[in-house]
């Protein structure tokens, strides 16, 4: 009888232990890996994702108008900001100029296809751009008589946007702020429409 008494005390120690499991498991699997791509020709693709990209405090959403951005966590979003402009600043030390900025201007005008007046710089490079599956226009513009500037402008539903990156007021700044239009590129790039 011990011996049967034994047998059934594992057997009810193994069914609970893998019921446990069963539970934790899912609870404890890794969402930082995915696998994506696999087929029978294929190796699969392994592709990582943190489920911590991006601190919330770095994601600015706008509900009103569904759609939101990622901005670095030590630039700072103006506390005047609204719905249809936004302002942020870059980190200044004491001294320093407040550049670069971004500008987010949210318009129900189409002004898109009009020239954009920036003093008559000869040298504006103006090139098609794409934003959230969206069709762009940017422009870059370096310093010289004006601000080195880059300027996207893309719409939506009848909502005209225009991002404008402000980063050097003179040549020699335009150098120590270039990382700024990296800065820009990758905010742009996380750029999306809820919709």
């Amino acid at each position: 009888m011990k011996t049967y008494y034994k047998i059934i005390i594992a057997c009810f120690i193994l069914i609970l232990i893998l019921f446990i499991a069963f539970l934790i498991k899912p609870s404890e699997q890794k969402k930082d890996v995915k696998v994506t791509g696999f087929s029978n020709k294929t190796t699969p693709t392994l592709k990582l994702t943190s489920t911590f990209k991006q601190p919330k405090k770095n994601l600015f959403m706008d509900q009103k108008l569904g759609f939101s951005f990622f901005y670095p966590e030590d630039w700072r979003l103006s506390e005047k900001s609204k719905s249809r402009g936004v302002i942020l600043y870059s980190p200044v030390k004491k001294g320093e100029s407040t550049l670069p900025r971004i500008y987010l201007s949210i318009l129900e005008q189409d002004y898109t296809n009009d020239p954009i007046n920036l003093g008559n710089s000869e040298t504006i490079k103006v090139y098609p751009y794409t934003v959230s599956g969206s069709q762009a226009t940017r422009w870059s513009i370096p310093s010289g008589i004006q601000s080195a500037i880059e300027v996207v402008r893309f719409s939506k539903d009848g909502l005209y946007y225009e991002f404008s990156l402000i980063y050097a007021d003179w040549e020699e700044t335009e150098t120590k702020n270039k990382n700024a239009v990296s800065t820009f590129n990758n905010l742009l790039s996380t750029f999306k429409f809820a919709k």
